[in-house]
């Protein structure tokens, strides 16, 4: 009976069932483990805050999780705070952040799950319970 099932398929019957099944296994794997495997890099986004209250300044270490306020999306780890005074204000401190995270590279910017970030971009960074509002002063790729 079994035989008599495969001899009713000629070779070109044959091949595109081949073709079919290996479509399927491209298909598959490009829905599992093809996400992973964008061209993924890591890059320092440097954030400057104009002026903020000393306070809220307060607690934030290096290692500590960012995030963008509008859209929820994780923007790495803190590896740099540097705070200066503002010498009109000096109740007000002025915070440069700098953080590493993985993005995609662009034509005009850095992709972080799907939402562009450009020099010059105003947003609400999120670090620890703290929110800032910031704009992206520098984007560098790290090799």
């Amino acid at each position: 009976m079994e035989r008599k099932l495969l001899w009713k398929f000629n070779i070109i019957d044959l091949v595109l069932l081949g073709v079919i099944a290996l479509s399927l296994i491209a298909l598959c794997y490009k829905i599992i483990w093809g996400q992973d495997a964008k061209d993924s890099q890591t890059f320092l986004f440097t954030y400057i805050c104009t002026s903020a209250p000393e306070e809220v300044y307060q607690g934030i270490v290096a290692g500590a999780e960012c995030s963008d306020g509008e859209f929820g999306v994780s923007l790495g780890k803190l590896t740099n705070l540097t705070l200066s005074d503002i010498p009109e204000e000096p109740k007000q401190k002025q915070g440069v952040f700098i953080t590493a995270l993985n993005g995609e590279e662009g034509a005009h910017g850095v992709s972080v799950e799907d939402v562009l970030y450009l020099k010059g971009k105003e947003c609400k960074l999120v670090v620890e319970d703290s929110v800032f509002l910031v704009y992206l002063s520098d984007i560098q790729k790290i090799d």
